[in-house]
């Protein structure tokens, strides 16, 4: 079985602070809105069990935002995978989540290498969406 130093422990770890944890900075974000996991997954040989050992550079993604942590909703993913999921704002002003408007500018923004990026920046919506 993992140790508590891997990867897959600490993704572990941190998927119940967030969920469990009114005092992390992300709780807010999740418990506060209602996420939770698999009651299964409170102890981490289930969590083990289900997802297997964490794939080097990957970290721990729940393809629905809005859904519980689950063995059907959750897969190792790359942080710019992540960054791809992300749902969208209550102040998205354009609909698209990644892409922000700006005075008369939309902008597009991604991720290279582990870095945000302006990926589009000018009036062009459309552009900016693809």
């Amino acid at each position: 079985m993992a140790q508590r130093r891997s990867a897959c422990y600490i993704s572990w770890a941190k998927m119940k602070q967030r969920c469990n944890n009114p005092n992390h900075e992300s709780f807010p974000y999740y418990g506060g809105r209602g996420i939770g996991y698999d009651p299964a997954w409170e102890t981490f040989d289930n969590f083990y069990n289900d997802m297997g050992r964490c794939p080097s550079g990957l970290t721990l993604e729940r393809s629905d935002n809005d859904k519980d942590y689950s063995k059907d909703n959750c897969r190792w993913a790359t942080r710019q995978e992540q960054a791809a999921n992300k749902r969208l704002y209550k102040t998205s002003m354009t609909g698209v989540a990644g892409v922000n408007l700006f005075g008369e500018k939309y902008t597009a923004l991604g991720y290279n290498n582990g870095r945000q990026r302006v990926l589009y920046s000018g009036k062009d919506f459309f552009e900016a969406c693809c």
